[in-house]
This record gives structure tokens, sequence and C-alpha cells, in this order.
């Protein structure tokens, strides 16, 4: 895994937040305003005030859409702009039996101070801050329907209207979790392709997250959806790729099993095997999901980089053997531009980046590095030629 070392991070998130900072505080208005209609006597006509004087030219057929979350299928609102039907006795049962702890969440997320601290929380944060909110306001998470509000308020579906422009601003074009796959952002006139937004934690266990811009992981669909789907997820059992990559935690090894093939797999060079990437040593049988603690075991990067690219592999160390200084010389001397610097010469002859800042740029990288740096410590120090 690399890390998403994007230098204007924080800037970008900010942007973020100044784009769907608006329509997030008007859906909760809403919902909190029918709460109030449902339960606290406010006249209906304060939902019409609110469709006709809203800010976002939010139109009446998405408006009624908020408000049917809470009627009965029988009562929900036709297209026509009336809301004598938002009563009690239209309502859900749950909605009832929970109306007091719908309108303290409405009350917290409406606040701006909250949406803020809730969508720019840091990546280190995240739980916490989806743990204090169930605490302070006293929810049973376990509440499946209370979880189903929760996500209808923080609706990650408003992010799709600015997918194209977050991904292109973070601008990671490999997936983070894997380093294999292409994951650019390619738009103008027309929305063409992007990567996935992962949850890294996932939505449906932590609908409060569903914003939050250090959750949003720009990543491959194999590693999103194949992989990881809804794994539990804690920041003791796995690794954020907005905190930090493997980096010398954990380093592709190679080792021949027979000729032109091999064994991939990882190593430690720093001593202790951080828990976040290796897992656990040893499997309980009643820990179902044992098996995917740690990053490596739950996108399955050794089996994967393992039947795909042992050709890389072999490349690589043909390369590396080929490889002295009296080549590397011609080499340079043939293409004055890789002279003086290691980086340009890397670059050309193993045909990736060698700073781990530019992983992001290719695909392989980190693979590539760590085969090359074992053959060839003269690579290990990064400076100029």
């Amino acid at each position: 895994m690399i890390k998403i070392d994007t230098p204007n991070l924080e800037q970008i998130a900010n942007e973020y937040l100044d784009k769907i900072k608006e329509k997030c505080l008007l859906r909760i208005t809403i919902l909190h305003l029918t709460l109030k209609v449902l339960f606290d006597n406010y006249p209906t006509t304060d939902l019409d005030a609110l469709l006709k004087n809203n800010s976002t030219s939010l139109n009446y057929k998405t408006f009624n859409s908020y408000i049917n979350f809470f009627l009965l299928p029988n009562n929900k609102l036709k297209n026509v702009r009336s809301y004598t039907k938002v009563t009690v006795a239209n309502c859900h049962l749950w909605v009832r039996q929970n109306n007091d702890v719908l309108k303290k969440i409405c009350s917290f997320l409406s606040s701006e101070k909250n949406l803020k601290d809730l969508i720019l929380t840091s990546p280190n944060e995240l739980y916490k801050k989806h743990r204090y909110f169930y605490r302070k306001l006293k929810i049973d998470k376990e509440n499946k329907n209370i979880r189903s509000f929760i996500e209808n308020a923080i609706d990650f579906n408003q992010v799709n209207e600015y997918a194209y422009w977050l991904t292109s601003s973070i601008n990671v074009n490999t997936c983070p979790y894997c380093n294999r796959v292409p994951i650019n952002t390619v738009w103008g006139k027309n929305k063409i392709i992007r990567p996935a937004l992962d949850h890294f934690y996932p939505q449906s266990k932590y609908p409060l997250l569903a914003l939050s811009f250090y959750n949003l992981i720009p990543s491959c669909s194999y590693c999103n959806s194949n992989l990881k789907g809804n794994v539990q997820i804690t920041s003791k059992s796995h690794l954020s790729p907005y905190v930090e990559g493997f980096e010398d935690k954990a380093v592709f090894k190679s080792k021949i099993t027979e000729i032109n093939k091999y064994r991939i797999y990882f190593e430690s060079t720093i001593g202790s095997k951080d828990k976040r990437i290796f897992g656990k040593k040893r499997l309980k049988k009643d820990e179902k999901n044992s098996c995917k603690t740690g990053n490596i075991n739950l996108f399955k990067l050794e089996e994967i980089y393992n039947a795909c690219h042992q050709d890389i592999v072999n490349e690589l160390l043909f390369k590396c053997e080929r490889y002295s200084d009296e080549y590397r010389k011609s080499i340079s001397n043939t293409f004055p531009i890789l002279k003086d610097e290691k980086y340009e010469f890397y670059q050309f002859y193993f045909g990736n980046y060698l700073d781990p800042k530019n992983f992001n740029k290719r695909p392989l990288a980190k693979l590539t590095r760590d085969i090359v740096v074992k053959e060839l410590p003269y690579f290990a120090n990064r400076p100029g030629i």
C-alpha cells in the first residue's frame, strides 16, 4: 500500500467541504423540520416556505423525497406541493418510537461547526469521532432504523456531483491499496472515467462517516468491491493510506522457486511486524474476520502479486544482473539528460519512479523499488548520482 501524499490535501478537503456543505445542511434542515411538523405542532406551511426559500433551487420532487422517508408507503407524497399528509398517523411506527433521538441527531448535524468537524476529521480520529457521536447522543448503534436515518441524513449520493472534481484534485493515479491498477480521472465536457471512492470505514457500519473527506479513498474496483467490501475496520486492525503507506514496514521480497519463477512475499525491515499491515499471528476459530485483519491479508496482496506479476520480477532481476557502473555510464553518455540525475536514470532503465512520493503515479512502483534496492543498494541512497 502507498500513502496518499497529495501536497495540498488540506486545501482540497476545505474546498470539498465548501462544495457539499450547503446541500448537506439543507437536507438535514428538511428532515429536522419534518420531525417538528410531525411531533411539535409546527404548521405544514413551514415546509412549503422552506421549499420556496431554499438557496439551492431544490425542486419539489427531491424535497418531497426527503420527507417521504418518514411516511408509510400508502401515504407518501406524490408529485404535488401539498403537505397535508405529513401527520403522525401517516408515518412509520419506528419514527414515532424514536422521534426524540432523531431530533437530537438533526440538531447535532444542523450545526455548521459540527458538520465541518465531522467532514474534516483527520484520518486518525475518524473512529473516535463516530464513537463519540453515538455516546454523546446515547444512540443504540444496533438500531437499524436509526442507522438508516443517519444514512439518509448523511447521504453519500451528495458526493456524486463533485466526484470527478474530487478524484482529479486528489490526483492519485494508481490504487493506493494495491499499487497495481491505474485509477486515472479523465473528464472535461463529459465525465469519462474515475476511480471508485471507497469508504475506509464501511458506510454500512459507519454511516456517520459517509461524507468525511479522509474516509473517502480513491481506489480500484478490485480492492473496493471484490476484496474489501464491508469488512469490519478499525484504526488498530488496518492502515489507512491517508495515514501512511507500507514503506519499510512491509517490503516486497522475492525468492526463486524454479527457473524464471519466484515467490513474492512481504517482509518487515524494521523488526516487529505492524498488525495493521501483516494482521494477527494466530487466527482464532471464532473470529470470522481474523483472516482479513491487516492490509496484506484483506487485499490478498501476496496472492495477487504472485499470480499476476512474476514476469515483472523476472525482468527487474534480469536488468539488475546486467547493471554495472560502466553500463550506466554508457547509457548516460548516450542520453546526456540522464548523466547527473539518479532518479532520471532509474526511471529510464527500470521504467518506474524511485522516490516513494511518486509511487502514486505509476503501477507497481513500490514492487519495482523494493526489488531493485535489494539487488542494487546504490539506488537506496536517493541523492543524485
